[in-house]
């Protein structure tokens, strides 16, 4: 039987992870025994509270605890550095990181986030692998759209650039930063795309892109920590899982 690690590497390949990403294998002892684990967005210093505590033998990430040159961060970082140190000499367990891979597979990150939109005839673009299309039960106005992705997605809010005035049927998304592909969402003829951390210069490209266009919190990721859970029970319904979701919306005021 696969150990843990090898059937998460099965279900989100690394060759699926971005060229600028750093997935995989970040730091400390890699243990083949694995009965408990601890899941979470990033690894920092609120959640090393919860892990000090539980003692995992596995601590899975989304986001790469180390995003870049590890010396660097380590010698630059001094919060890093203490995180670091801390898994090595004191909890001696290892981070992993599926950061875009999950993202890209076709039953990761965003094909959940369009399950959550009751997406029908999904389908993901033929050239960017992140983004799942498809097609609302019936189209719905500008308004009404993004009171349904804010009820769907579960979120507090969301920034809108109306691009068109059509009622709005066909639908991508890319949980995350995918808002600077929106040029690919526009040559597959979306009625809107939805995703995350747009600039002011990014938000005027749109605006002239004939696209509406949802920016939502970065946070709706956190779906990734509740299906990883899934999926490990699948593998092995006697693991041990703490599931730290510790990162909220900024306020609007």
């Amino acid at each position: 039987m696969k150990n843990l690690i090898d059937y998460l590497e099965s279900l989100y390949p690394y060759y699926l992870q971005e060229s600028y990403d750093f997935c995989g294998y970040q730091i400390g002892k890699i243990k083949t025994n694995i009965k408990k684990v601890l899941i979470c967005l990033d690894y920092e210093k609120e959640v090393e509270e919860f892990a000090n505590e539980f003692e995992p033998d596995l601590i899975l990430t989304h986001h790469p605890f180390f995003f870049g040159n590890k010396d660097e961060i380590v010698l630059n970082d001094p919060i890093k550095r203490e995180l670091a140190y801390n898994i090595v000499k004191n909890l001696n367990c290892a981070i992993y990181s599926f950061h875009t891979c999950f993202d890209n597979s076709d039953k990761g990150m965003n094909d959940l986030l369009a399950q959550k939109l009751e997406l029908n005839s999904r389908y993901i673009h033929p050239f960017c692998q992140g983004m799942h299309i498809g097609y609302l039960a019936k189209p719905l106005e500008f308004s009404e759209f993004a009171k349904y992705v804010k009820k769907k997605l579960d979120v507090s809010y969301l920034l809108a650039v109306k691009g068109h005035n059509r009622p709005i049927s066909k639908v991508g998304i890319i949980g995350g930063g995918g808002a600077s592909l929106y040029k690919f969402a526009a040559m597959e003829n979306l009625d809107c795309y939805i995703s995350g951390d747009f600039s002011h210069h990014l938000r005027r490209e749109i605006y002239y892109s004939n696209l509406d266009y949802f920016d939502i919190p970065h946070e709706v990721e956190r779906i990734f920590i509740y299906h990883m859970k899934k999926v490990i029970n699948e593998f092995d319904s006697n693991i041990e899982i703490m599931l730290v979701d510790n990162q909220k919306e900024a306020k609007v005021y």
